[in-house]
């Protein structure tokens, strides 16, 4: 049995983007992982054209599972964890590729007997064409392995400081804090962190550049309601749990700037999609959970534009 399942899960990706991403995996220092594509409801052509670019790499370390009803990320991956049972599982989405040091990188911290349960490293950023937006992540995560307890659960909910592909977990640690869980269309994954950090499972951040996220227009969402919907979803489930176990160590004024912070940055988006009037609904509810005079400016500005464009 190999040491690492890669899960991979794929949607129609653009093959120059997944053979990139296969490639790094194969190019990898160690050799003891297997590569597990998840195929989640491509196109009957496509998913021809994958059993054929697959049979021309002829890995016996690739394997193909299907599934013909595209049920998203978090369904797709849960498959391929499932389905298979080696120490370690690492992340890795089709369009995005790890540097060719990753899982020994990572494997030399896990194999080391502190008990590490989670781990997770720094990316770079590129566009679509492969050209660098940023040499590191812009997230800070310096203050990261300081943290325990209620103070790294509250670190985590103010920002997901952990990128998908750059994570590796134990098996027996999955097993014991759950999948992915599928009632979350987004923020999967920054669930599935603060889970980890719920229940005081050992993390570590490491300070190194170990793979490539990929920005493009097909890989951002821009239904930014439904990205809102869930990371309420997210915060409300998150604040629930904390009140039953932690609740004299939460001031409301973190939970209030959370929401806060929630509502402002939605409104921001819709308000450079130039839809004002949803705009000013999230600005004017970010207020409620404390004042802002940026909301309530960008509040006013949005009126005037509705109001100029209904000339």
């Amino acid at each position: 049995m190999p040491l690492v399942d890669v899960i991979t899960p794929v949607k129609n990706t653009p093959f120059h983007y997944l053979s990139t991403a296969i490639e790094s995996v194969l190019s990898q220092t160690v050799n003891d992982y297997q590569i597990i594509i998840i195929n989640d409801g491509s196109s009957t052509n496509y998913r021809e054209d994958l059993i054929k670019y697959l049979s021309r790499l002829n890995n016996d370390k690739i394997l193909l599972l299907d599934n013909f009803k595209n049920c998203g990320p978090p369904f797709a991956r849960n498959i391929g964890i499932e389905s298979f049972s080696s120490k370690y599982v690492a992340f890795l989405d089709s369009d995005d590729f790890w540097f060719s040091n990753k899982l020994e990188s990572q494997l030399e911290i896990m194999e080391n007997g502190k008990g590490y349960s989670l781990i997770h490293s720094d990316v770079e950023y590129i566009d679509g064409t492969g050209a660098l937006i940023s040499s590191r992540s812009s997230i800070p995560k310096q203050d990261f392995n300081k943290l325990k307890g209620i103070d790294l659960i509250l670190y985590l909910i103010s920002r997901n400081r952990i990128e998908t592909l750059s994570v590796m977990v134990t098996r027996d640690s999955l097993n014991k804090v759950g999948y992915f869980d599928e009632n979350f269309l987004r923020v999967e994954d920054w669930d599935l962190w603060l889970r980890y950090a719920m229940l005081n499972e050992p993390m570590y951040y490491q300070n190194k550049v170990l793979a490539s996220y990929r920005k493009h227009q097909s890989s951002i969402s821009h239904d930014y309601e439904l990205v809102h919907k869930f990371k309420e979803k997210l915060f409300n489930k998150t604040f629930k749990e904390l009140r039953k176990r932690s609740k004299d160590n939460i001031p409301d004024s973190f939970e209030n700037e959370i929401f806060r912070k929630l509502y402002k940055l939605t409104g921001r988006r819709l308000y450079n999609a130039k839809n004002y009037k949803k705009a000013v609904e999230y600005f004017k509810l970010s207020r409620e959970f404390g004042f802002d005079y940026d909301c309530l400016r960008r509040e006013f500005k949005c009126i005037l534009k509705s109001w100029l464009i209904s000339l």
